[in-house]
C-alpha cells in the first residue's frame, strides 16, 4: 500500500482511567503539590539569603558589577552598534577582544566568589543548616505529621488491598 505525499495520519494516544482512584489519591496529590510549592519558596528564600551573604564581600560585589556592566556593553555589540571586521590570529577583531575580556572578567568573578565563600564559611554553614531544618519541617508538616509517600507507592498499596479484598 503506497501513501501519497500529502496524506495526513492522525493518531490519538491517551491513558485509561485510573483504577481504584479515590479521594485519598486526590488528597495525596494535593499534599505533594503543597510540599512542592513550599520547597520552591524555601529555595527562593535560601538563594536570596545566600546572595546577600556573598555580596557583603566588597571584592565579589565589585567583580560582579564589572561583569554586569561589561555584559551590557556586549549587548551593544550584538545589536550591531560596533562594526566588526574580519579577524585573524595576528589581528584579532573587536569581538574577539571583547570575548577575551569577558572571559577574564568571568574568571575574576569566580576567584572572588571562591574567596567570598571562604570568608563567609560560618554564615553560609548556618544558612544551609537552617535551610535543611526548614525542608525537614516542611516535609513533616505538609502531610499533617506523616510522611508523604510517592503516588505510585500509594496506588500500589491500594491495588494490593483491592486484590486482597477480591480474593476474600
Amino acid at each position: 500500500m503506497s501513501r501519497s505525499s500529502n496524506q495526513l495520519i492522525i493518531r490519538k494516544y491517551g491513558l485509561l482511567e485510573p483504577l481504584n482512584w479515590g479521594p485519598d489519591c486526590e488528597q495525596e496529590l494535593f499534599l505533594m503539590n503543597k510540599l512542592w510549592n513550599c520547597l520552591v519558596e524555601l529555595h527562593r528564600r535560601a538563594q536570596q539569603d545566600y546572595l546577600s551573604i556573598i555580596m557583603n564581600d566588597l571584592d565579589f560585589a565589585e567583580a560582579t558589577d564589572k561583569l554586569r556592566n561589561f555584559s551590557e556593553s556586549l549587548a551593544a555589540v550584538s545589536k550591531g552598534e560596533i562594526q566588526t571586521s574580519i579577524s585573524t590570529e595576528a589581528n584579532p577583531g573587536p569581538v574577539d577582544r571583547l570575548n577575551a575580556a569577558f572571559a577574564t572578567l568571568k574568571r575574576d568573578v569566580a576567584v572572588a566568589g571562591k574567596r567570598a565563600r571562604a570568608k563567609a564559611r560560618e554564615p553560609l554553614r548556618t544558612l544551609e543548616e537552617s535551610r535543611r531544618a526548614a525542608v525537614k519541617r516542611a516535609r513533616q508538616t505538609a502531610s499533617g505529621g506523616g510522611i508523604i509517600t510517592p503516588l505510585s507507592t500509594h496506588l500500589s498499596k491500594r491495588a494490593v488491598q483491592c486484590f486482597a479484598e477480591e480474593e476474600s
